[in-house]
């Protein structure tokens, strides 16, 4: 892992949000949360996180608007999105090409940390 990188998470789960926070910090990572997709953009756009981990269901856009949203940004172009839904939620609703991968939920936060850890790599 490598230290002092930021990952930002997108989930309007606060509990999702804090347990995903506690496991990545205890990897030295610096993690932000947002509880909806406007938040996400604007912490995106502050912060500048290596990492973005979106969920695709937001109270106020999908997964793939943010995703759009941010890649349209010069800080965003390059931005390693990874994107946590449901297993009922996988198919054609999600655009796979905005994203670098993607988590199923629900997820061991242990697999979820060694996924991050694999694209911090990348």
């Amino acid at each position: 892992m490598i230290m002092g990188s930021k990952v930002l998470v997108v989930d309007d789960d606060i509990d999702i949000c804090g347990l995903i926070s506690i496991a990545l910090k205890g990897k030295g990572l610096e993690v932000r949360t947002a509880e909806n997709g406007n938040a996400g953009i604007s912490a995106f756009l502050e912060f500048q996180p290596d990492i973005v981990l979106l969920d695709h269901r937001l109270p106020d856009m999908t997964g793939n608007d943010v995703a759009r949203k941010l890649k349209a940004t010069p800080e965003g172009k390059a931005a390693c999105i990874i994107t946590m839904t449901g297993t009922d939620a996988f198919g054609e609703e999600i655009d796979m090409a905005l994203y670098s991968g993607s988590l199923k939920k629900p997820f061991k936060l242990a697999d979820m940390v060694q996924y991050v850890e694999q694209h911090m790599k990348k």
